[in-house]
């Protein structure tokens, strides 16, 4: 029934995945909100001999990517959500 459902498509720890993914996304947002994160940034990229186009790009997609909500990567969750049975 409902349980065995729910089961399979392991609902129960993909919620607490989604809940870990929306905290870490937060924290990220805090962390780049920060004068020192953007300093560092900065800094990290300004250094010579440093690839600035290549790591820019590269820093470019990484937030792409950690900013794609947990159902975008769930193929599960088509509705956008995760529903017990």
């Amino acid at each position: 029934g409902r349980l065995d459902i729910n089961r399979f498509t392991a609902s129960s720890e993909r919620a607490q995945l989604w809940r870990q993914q929306e905290m870490s996304q937060s924290l990220l947002s805090e962390c780049l909100q920060q004068r020192q994160t953007e300093q560092c940034l900065a800094d990290h990229m300004s250094l010579e001999g440093f690839n600035y186009a290549a790591a820019f790009h590269f820093v470019s997609q990484l937030f792409v990517t950690l900013a794609l909500g947990p159902s975008g990567y769930d193929p599960l969750a088509a509705s956008g959500d995760i529903s017990d049975a």
